[in-house]
């Protein structure tokens, strides 16, 4: 049995075109994995950051709390302390001491939302950051599926040349 060398030619170039073909499509398959297991990764972290910006707010929403009841608390005792001493508190010194009070209380309150809104702000930063993450990880999922596909286009039309060189070179007229 003999194989006639223009179809052996033929028949190779042709396999080495379907091998090449199966080994962008696996490779891209591969890189395709990978990079929705990124965009997957930073979706979940983007979703984990979402629910500290929840916490953030619980946690100064209790320090507010807080701030509110020493604020009460000292009140009740300049009122006391003002009694037993017989001083009304609504005038002189007793007013002044309760106003100074008040203004350190609403220093403390302002620099606590302040402090809540900048954590605030960091908190969406990083969600945001996340998410581009997650798009530009499908994003180069998307390219590397397209670059398999011209890569596949160009290994098709190489391969045909190969077959019509073969042919042309080793028996065709």
């Amino acid at each position: 049995m003999c194989i006639d060398p223009v179809t052996l030619g033929i028949g190779l170039t042709a396999i080495q075109g379907v091998s090449s073909i199966a080994a962008t499509n696996q490779q891209a398959k591969a890189q395709q994995a990978y990079y929705d297991a990124q965009a997957q990764a930073a979706e979940q972290n983007a979703d984990i950051q979402a629910k500290k910006g929840e916490q953030i707010a619980e946690q100064y929403a209790y320090e507010q709390q807080k701030l509110n009841d020493r604020r009460r608390l000292v009140a009740g005792q300049q009122a006391a302390a003002f009694g037993a001493a017989g001083i009304s508190g609504d005038m002189g010194t007793a007013l002044d001491l309760s106003d100074s009070s008040f203004r350190a209380y609403r220093k403390d309150s302002n620099q606590l939302l302040s402090n809540q809104r900048n954590d605030q702000w960091s908190n969406y930063l990083g969600v945001v950051n996340y998410k581009n993450q997650a798009n530009a990880a499908r994003a180069s999922a998307y390219n590397v599926k397209q670059q398999a596909k011209q890569q596949n286009i160009g290994t098709i039309l190489g391969t045909a040349a190969g077959i019509f060189g073969a042919y042309k070179n080793y028996g065709g007229s």
